[in-house]
């Protein structure tokens, strides 16, 4: 779609998916459902068709979760095998925003386990997992202790079990200003597992690391200004009233606020980007001089986010690549890459070494 608003005002947003019903008026109007909005009908000119590859997390959630489990209230897993469901908090809390594309999700899952047997794997995925026809049911809908418990579970509840897993994962569609710190609940699982001492590992949309190489070789300025523009106040929730509680429990959770929640995700999203550009060195296949440029973008990234002992890392294999390269020391380019060794040692405090 393309924005749409309805006669009392309200907005559905653009790129929403929503259900044909039946053509109206010769073809020209779509009488069509929409997820929380109900029965609308649209301008065929401000809709298209939209295929299966493009569909999102949140469209697999309302049309094919929710059409399977809304009449009795199930949850998805109730109509899986015993041998699809993993026991308690086995496997990787996966935490997304339902608007990434669902496609790229499953292939970022699938390039993660690599080397691993798929059929062993177990994942939480909020979708699957959690009982979404009370999830999305208003709350006028729920009787009020269902309301309570729910609510009580999303906000007390959900760090100690997302702490519980075996692993935590989050998936990023892109590297820079992704959906998961636009969206508040994403930050929020977020915040409790670094809570928890166990922190989530990355996963990132199929594609984005050789985006990310690139940017690096080129102006690695923008990776730093991605790291110090996070201003997660400005996330997101589909309920206002959800926004507002848990604006409420960072203000009573975290000392220093927002402010403070800020600071610690740009340091969790700078050691995410280093081992990303860490990863990426140690598996390029690149050779000789475009491998040394990749690696000194990568130790020139590390020296400016202080990882004092991952730049000097990375200078080393630039080291031993020039020299091998050159066949001496006596180099100018050798020279520039023993200079640049020098100044982390110094820095480190290592003068003899320096």
């Amino acid at each position: 779609l393309v924005p749409h608003v309805l006669e009392d005002g309200r907005e559905i947003p653009a790129g929403n998916t929503v259900r044909l019903r039946r053509s109206i008026r010769g073809g020209a109007v779509l009488r069509c459902h929409a997820p929380y909005f109900g029965r609308v009908d649209i301008a065929r000119k401000d809709a298209r068709d939209k295929a299966r590859k493009e569909w999102t997390i949140e469209d697999v959630c309302e049309y094919v979760v929710l059409d399977q489990t809304r009449e009795n209230g199930d949850f998805y897993l109730d109509l899986l095998t015993k041998s699809e469901v993993g026991q308690r908090f086995q496997g990787a809390f996966v935490s997304q925003a339902r608007k990434s594309e669902f496609a790229p999700f499953v292939a970022s899952l699938v390039e993660y386990y690599n080397g691993r047997n798929l059929a062993k794997q177990f994942i939480w995925l909020d979708i699957f997992c959690a009982n979404q026809p009370k999830l999305t049911s208003r709350d006028a809908e729920l009787p009020q202790d269902v309301r309570e418990a729910r609510d009580y579970l999303l906000k007390n509840g959900l760090h100690d079990a997302i702490a519980a897993f075996d692993e935590r994962l989050i998936y990023f569609n892109t590297w820079n200003d992704p959906y998961p710190l636009q969206r508040a609940w994403c930050v929020w699982e977020i915040f409790g597992s670094a809570k928890s001492g166990r922190p989530m590992d990355l996963v990132f949309r199929p594609g984005e690391q050789a985006r990310f190489i690139e940017v690096l070789l080129t102006d690695s300025s923008k990776i730093s200004n991605a790291v110090m523009n996070i201003r997660l106040e400005k996330a997101e929730c589909f309920s206002p009233d959800d926004k507002r509680a848990i604006d409420e429990a960072v203000a009573d959770e975290i000392k220093g606020g927002y402010h403070a929640l800020n600071v610690r995700i740009s340091g969790l999203l700078n050691t995410w980007l280093m081992n990303f550009a860490r990863q990426a060195a140690a598996q390029s296949k690149w050779v000789d001089r475009s491998l040394a440029k990749l690696k000194f973008e990568v130790g020139r990234f590390m020296e400016t986010h202080n990882d004092l002992d991952g730049a000097l890392a990375q200078f080393e294999e630039v080291l031993r690549i020039k020299e091998r390269a050159y066949g001496t020391r006596e180099h100018t380019s050798v020279a520039v890459t023993l200079a640049d060794i020098a100044r982390i040692m110094r820095a480190k405090g290592d003068l003899d070494g320096a």
